[in-house]
């Protein structure tokens, strides 16, 4: 399955319970800390391991991105952010 196949049905399954899907650019999301903050362009390793040339924070590349993702949408102030994020309950 493509990613935009996957996209949809993602989207379409989270209307079902009133959740929106909120795109966040992933721009250097790589190459940012996420414990320090912290960007660099040498902080990815050709392994594919991240190492903070700041703080030495060391961990899975992709991991990091990931939490570098979730940080962008968790860092909205409250008034920004869409009211119906993080206010579902599921059955």
């Amino acid at each position: 399955m493509g990613l935009q196949r996957a996209t949809k049905i993602l989207e379409w399954k989270a209307a079902e319970y009133g959740i929106s899907v909120e795109p966040i650019p992933p721009a250097f999301t790589s190459q940012i800390c996420s414990r320090c903050g912290h960007q660099s362009s040498t902080n990815q390793g050709p392994d594919g391991w991240f190492s903070c040339n700041e703080c030495g924070y060391k961990l899975d590349g992709d991991y990091n991105a990931a939490k570098n993702i979730s940080l962008k949408l968790l860092t909205v102030p409250e008034g920004k952010r869409r009211s119906e994020l993080g206010t579902v309950s599921l059955p």
